[in-house]
């Protein structure tokens, strides 16, 4: 990545890539696979 490239630029390029309504489902997702690993 550019050194010159702003962290403001880089938060864009990441949002972008990784919808916060994917992160969610990730998330989500991981937290039913613990639950159902502890019951």
């Amino acid at each position: 990545m550019d050194s010159n490239t702003s962290f403001d630029d880089v938060q864009t390029v990441v949002n972008d890539k990784f919808k916060p309504g994917a992160i969610l489902a990730i998330r989500s997702s991981s937290v039913l696979e613990d639950g159902k690993e502890k019951s």
